[in-house]
């Protein structure tokens, strides 16, 4: 058996099975609760009432029975569609972070640890308990005078630092092992004898990161950040004199790093956490990093957004943390009246907010966030409150940085403002793909919903600015605009073949072809692949129907980070990111727009200007479309008459696309060197 499959087996949340139910007495339970129960959002819900996964609702209430039984089968794989649409947070899956190892030896010695505590159903508390006492021992703390009772405080005597025997203490009651029955008991004594020395640097921390299944570890918003990028941090900020506070502190990364970057005094170093387990190891790992020193860490298990003044120094110099990630309902209620400014509920928000609260004008904060941080529309209004509070000092772009999270992610330092700010002390520093360049903050504060469009060195600005600068015309109020058809359930209403209609071979003579995304290709479509029987009223998504019947339009990719632009006088339907852009411009012909759409130039403003991963509606409403000379049109108008004729499995339409460019490019009056920036990069 694979290490993965015994952690899969052995770390199933109790909160995944049927048998943590509280059914209770009611014979019904709301929509919401439902979501509670399934471990899905209340639209999931729906739409599993939708297509008979569940009953419709009666005043918006729901059979318990019904629920629990489908509760049941996702829990036993009866349902196996279904479960992989649930949300990530039901993932039960465990995964040593690889990026913590600094041996193989630890790496195998874990493999037998992990191994051992899934075998045998340790929990989780009491193990770690179990080798915090083994690593006083191999750490020479203490001495352990009875092999046989490694579980017994009573039999560890020559306690160097009372601190660390008091942690200790204090933990083994919360745990309770002395109360475990002898049977059991033994596998812990085991357990302790795994651990056969002092491998690396918060050994703890990267047992408990082994431990947490991949969906709690979401819940918590608990990833392991990378040293290199503390240390970045500590190198551009930080000061070991100095007070450094990590509000987010899970097992302690940020605090030990910066022990071990030159901060002497302990008591400087501050951490907050709600996980107790987490604050229990960083205590300790503290402790570790400052062997000399007998001392309390100033590491507490409580919500930072509510710590109060006892718990934290006069001064703070740098706060640098890496905060959890995500939206929730609950925090947003909690916070509200304190921070009514930010309604996105999302939880960096609030920990940006906070932590600004706590600074003094001229000291500095750290933040590792989410790309989408910069530009999306929800987070319009900590954007606002930063910039209103703050001089953006530095955006570090890391990519993608941590195991399992395939969201790139971002370093945004901030300095609190100063009652008098220095204009000329404005520029924020840009490093991205090796690249460094300064930015005005102005400019995120006079860009549309404030985004941070760091992307945008000088250099491309300047590109851009001549899109402005010719004759040109915006799609807003002159076009039709169709999202693709979202069925709810493509195995029931999809087919791959115009001959066989799922569930239905009675309506196969009506069966139609429907575009998705994989079709669309640059000026054309490909040979559709997918059929649907439509009836409108059945499916969960529709515009209406006249769009997609459009003599002419084009269908464009949604989920994309690329424009992808095709012709259609097929009057197809679309399915899913397949969207519909039917323009309405009299000065220009939609082949002159699919000619633009398509080309590098506009390529290189829609990644520049907006950096997303799907083409928005109101972000191509913004783009600037050149209104070019009636002979220019008609040029393009014939390359992409000439690309359509075509075989689209046989014809490569790159040379079509070199022409279209140079009209482009002349059109904008580029200089070579902006061009060759433009090819590069596009």
């Amino acid at each position: 058996m694979t290490l993965l499959n015994v952690l899969n087996d052995a770390f199933v949340t109790p909160d995944t099975t049927l048998q943590s139910i509280d059914t209770g007495s009611m014979d019904t339970v709301s929509i919401r609760e439902a979501s509670s129960l399934l471990e899905v959002s209340p639209a999931t819900v729906r739409n599993w009432q939708r297509h008979g996964y569940l009953s419709k609702a009666t005043k918006r209430h729901l059979p318990r029975k019904e629920v629990l039984s489908l509760k049941q089968k996702l829990v036993s794989g009866e349902l196996d569609r279904l479960q992989k649409r649930a949300n990530k947070k039901q993932a039960s899956a465990s995964f040593v972070p690889d990026e913590m190892l600094v041996s193989k030896s630890f790496a195998q010695e874990l493999e037998i640890i992990l191994q051992h505590i899934s075998e045998h159903n340790l929990e989780v508390g009491a193990s770690l308990c179990v080798l915090a006492l083994r690593l006083c021992v191999l750490s020479e703390e203490t001495t352990l005078d009875n092999d046989s009772k490694p579980l017994d405080l009573k039999s560890y005597s020559f306690w160097k630092r009372n601190a660390l025997k008091n942690e200790l203490s204090l933990w083994l009651e919360d745990v309770k092992l002395s109360k475990l029955r002898v049977g059991v008991k033994q596998h812990y004594v085991a357990l302790s004898a795994l651990l056969s020395e002092v491998h690396q640097v918060d050994v703890l921390g990267v047992l408990y990161q082994s431990l947490l299944a991949t969906g709690e570890k979401s819940k918590l918003g608990s990833y392991y950040t990378p040293q290199d990028i503390v240390l970045d941090i500590l190198e551009a900020r930080g000061n070991p004199k100095g007070t450094l506070l990590d509000p987010c502190c899970g097992t302690g990364q940020f605090l030990l790093t910066a022990a071990s970057f030159g901060y002497t005094t302990p008591e400087n170093l501050i951490g907050f956490d709600t996980d107790g387990l987490s604050v229990k190891i960083a205590r300790l790992n503290m402790l570790f990093a400052f062997a000399n020193k007998d001392f309390v860490p100033r590491i507490y298990n409580l919500d930072a957004l509510s710590a109060n003044a006892q718990h934290l120094p006069n001064t703070i110099d740098l706060i640098a943390t890496n905060p959890p990630w995500g939206a929730s309902k609950n925090l947003l209620e909690r916070n509200s009246d304190i921070f009514g400014a930010i309604q996105s509920g999302e939880s960096f928000s609030y920990f940006l907010v906070k932590c600004i609260s706590l600074l003094e004008e001229g000291k500095h904060l750290s933040f590792i966030l989410p790309e989408s941080f910069l530009g999306v529309r929800q987070h319009a209004d900590i954007r606002n409150y930063v910039l209103e509070h703050c001089s953006v000092r530095a955006i570090h772009h890391l990519g993608r940085r941590f195991k399992g999270v395939y969201t790139p992610v971002i370093r945004l330092d901030l300095e609190k403002k100063k009652s008098s700010p220095d204009p000329s002390n404005s520029s924020c520093a840009v490093l991205l793909d090796g690249q460094s360049y300064d930015v005005s903050q102005a400019r995120f504060s006079q860009n549309q919903h404030q985004c941070f469009d760091s992307y945008l060195s000088p250099f491309d600005e300047a590109i851009l600015q001549t899109f402005y600068s010719h004759s040109h015309i915006f799609l807003k109020d002159k076009a039709d605009w169709a999202l693709g058809i979202v069925t709810g359930d493509n195995k029931k209403y999809i087919s791959d073949t115009c001959l066989d209609a799922p569930d239905n071979s009675d309506i196969s003579d009506t069966m139609e072809a429907i575009i998705t995304g994989k079709e669309i290709q640059p000026f054309r479509l490909a040979q559709t692949r997918k059929f649907i029987h439509f009836e409108a009223d059945k499916l969960q998504q529709v515009a209406p129907e006249y769009k997609y019947r459009s003599s002419e339009k084009l269908i464009y990719k949604f989920i994309s980070k690329r424009l992808v632009f095709a012709y259609d006088d097929g009057q197809h339907l679309t399915l899913n990111s397949a969207n519909c852009l039917i323009p309405h411009l009299p000065d220009m012909p939609i082949k002159v727009m699919l000619a633009l759409l398509n080309s590098k130039p506009y390529q290189f403003f829609f990644e520049k200007r907006f950096h997303t991963h799907k083409v928005l509606r109101g972000d191509l409403e913004a783009m600037p479309l050149l209104l070019l000379p009636a002979k220019e049109q008609s040029k393009l108008v014939a390359f992409v008459d000439d690309v359509l004729k075509c075989d689209v499995d046989r014809v490569d339409v790159s040379s079509t696309l070199d022409k279209i460019n140079a009209i482009v490019y002349e059109a904008l009056q580029l200089n070579e060197e902006q061009i060759e920036h433009i090819e590069r990069l596009c």
